[in-house]
């Protein structure tokens, strides 16, 4: 790709392949202060399962998960404009409606487990499924993610538009989403979802993981309960932050 790149700890240690939230944090650190200060175009961080990726721009401005799953979506949209399907998380940002809307893709919601994006594109029309957790699946490639394909392939898209994920940063409609854990014992989850089935049947649901509603075209409310801890969880996005602590 003639590409110069600079390699930081680019091994695994054998003893120790997961790191703790102060360790990661530390890592992330000094990652963003070595693309910055050599004054590098991108930076990407693998984790160690060589699936996930953190995309860093030439600010040394890490890029959130729903950032990242939105940037990486214009990019192939826009040089795959014929697109016709991609398949994406119930949980993921709307921003990705907003993005699809614009090329005429149909937006397939799958439930936020990586099998579910697998099994979405034995669709040979979806040719692009992105998750919440920073990994990408190109079907026309691999049914699976790949930490490594994923950084070429943003490189080989970015090459193609002449354009900065900055750049694209600035340009892609933002919204504003938070997640809110509400504490619920186990057995009262199911009276908790019928609840707000219930309280809410004047808006357009979304049944596939949870239950979704929609307000407008940029307001939506997800109301999922947790499959592990003793908890609800709410996701309200909206066209802006004033707005989404106003709909809690």
């Amino acid at each position: 790709f003639k590409c110069e790149v600079v390699s930081l700890s680019a091994h695994l240690d054998k003893d120790k392949i997961t790191r703790d939230a102060e360790e990661f944090a530390l890592a992330q650190e000094k990652f963003t202060f070595v693309v910055k200060s050599l004054n590098f175009d991108y930076g990407f961080m693998i984790d160690a399962g060589g699936e996930k990726i953190w995309i860093c721009t030439n600010e040394g401005k890490v890029l959130s998960d729903d950032r990242s799953l939105s940037i990486v979506l214009k990019l192939f949209l826009s040089v795959n404009p014929g697109t016709k399907k991609i398949a994406i998380p119930v949980q993921a940002t709307g921003e990705v409606d907003l993005i699809a809307k614009e090329y005429g893709t149909e937006v397939i919601r799958v439930k936020n487990t990586h099998y579910s994006m697998m099994v979405a594109c034995e669709d040979k029309e979806v040719r692009f499924a992105g998750g919440t957790r920073r990994g990408f699946l190109f079907p026309e490639y691999l049914y699976a993610t790949d930490g490594m394909f994923s950084i070429s392939k943003i490189l080989e898209l970015l090459s193609y538009t002449d354009k900065t994920i900055s750049q694209l940063d600035d340009e892609i409609p933002k919204l504003s989403m938070k997640k809110y854990v509400l504490p619920c014992a186990k057995e009262e989850k199911g009276k908790v979802m019928r609840k707000f089935m219930e309280d809410t049947m004047q808006y357009p649901q979304q049944l596939i993981d949870g239950v979704k509603i929609f307000l407008n075209e940029t307001d939506t409310v997800l109301c999922i309960p947790d499959k592990t801890a003793d908890c609800v969880n709410l996701y309200v996005e909206t066209s802006e932050p004033q707005r989404t602590n106003k709909v809690l």
